[in-house]
């Protein structure tokens, strides 16, 4: 079974990730947040990317989208950990 694992962006980055323009998303975690570890679990290879579906939520509309997860990446500015979740868009051929 599929974990799924959804985050809530605003209407005008929305469009773009929907429609495939933009096709990453950047979070920080402040608190404990079970997200936060799925996304560690991926990048430390004990959960396979292919079993979590990322959903992306419009945070006026409620209307979602759901992504398979290409890559997770972390970096760290300021002793502050920052994710980008990259997905390849619907439309896209290319499988790697």
């Amino acid at each position: 079974m599929k974990q799924v694992i959804t985050f809530k962006s605003y209407p005008e980055f929305y469009e773009k990730e929907k429609s495939g323009l933009k096709c990453n998303t950047v979070r920080l975690f402040t608190l404990s947040d079970d997200r936060e570890y799925i996304l560690q679990d991926i990048m430390n290879e004990e959960i396979k990317k292919e079993d979590v579906i990322l959903r992306i939520m419009n945070s006026d509309t409620g209307e979602t989208f759901e992504r398979e997860i290409s890559d997770v990446s972390k970096f760290e500015v300021n002793n502050v950990e920052i994710y980008i979740i990259s997905w390849r868009h619907e439309d896209d051929e290319v499988k790697a």
